[in-house]
């Protein structure tokens, strides 16, 4: 049995496409779950700490611990920075509140696995006078401090298009 050449073209068209198709099939439906996955991230504050540095001038080192809560399945999304953009302190039963300054922690791109969760430790040093005063008196009580941070997660996905998220955390 011979094969016409156009006959010949036309099978290898069908196979290239059936091929092709095959292939792009497990990318598109990670795509597909992209959106989705954006919207379950979450973050969390599991510890907040704080410890004096110096007196003179004062500076209060700051170690704030997240958890960044990923329970989708899509595969791309790398972790580059995490900003606290502002922190206030609260102690329980006195209307007093202390302003801290923010601070971006950058990273080289870490993978969010999927369906995982992933620590991140960061250490801010408070050296805004009047803060790093206020929470110096605090230290011994901090066990009755709540703390309320405004977030940002800047993830890459594919093609290092950057997705900024915001979050309001508060710890405990």
């Amino acid at each position: 049995m011979l094969v016409s050449k156009h006959d010949a073209a036309t099978l290898a068209f069908i196979i290239t496409a059936i091929l092709f198709t095959a292939l792009i099939v497990a990318p598109t439906m990670n795509y597909a779950e992209f959106y989705e996955s954006i919207e379950k991230l979450n973050l969390l504050v599991s510890n907040v700490s704080f410890t004096q540095e110096s007196n003179d001038p004062p500076s209060i080192a700051i170690t704030t611990t997240f958890t960044i809560v990923y329970p989708a399945s899509y595969s791309g999304l790398k972790l580059r920075s995490l900003q606290i953009s502002r922190a206030t302190v609260h102690l329980d039963g006195e209307n007093r509140t202390i302003r801290v300054s923010g601070q971006q922690y950058f990273y080289s791109d870490i993978p969010l696995n999927p369906r995982s969760n992933m620590t991140v430790q960061t250490i801010h040093v408070e050296e805004d006078n009047s803060a790093a005063l206020d929470l110096a008196q605090l230290k011994d009580i901090q066990t009755q401090l709540v703390w309320n941070l405004q977030c940002r997660i800047l993830v890459d996905v594919f093609l290092e298009t950057p997705v900024d998220l915001n979050f309001d955390v508060s710890y405990p």
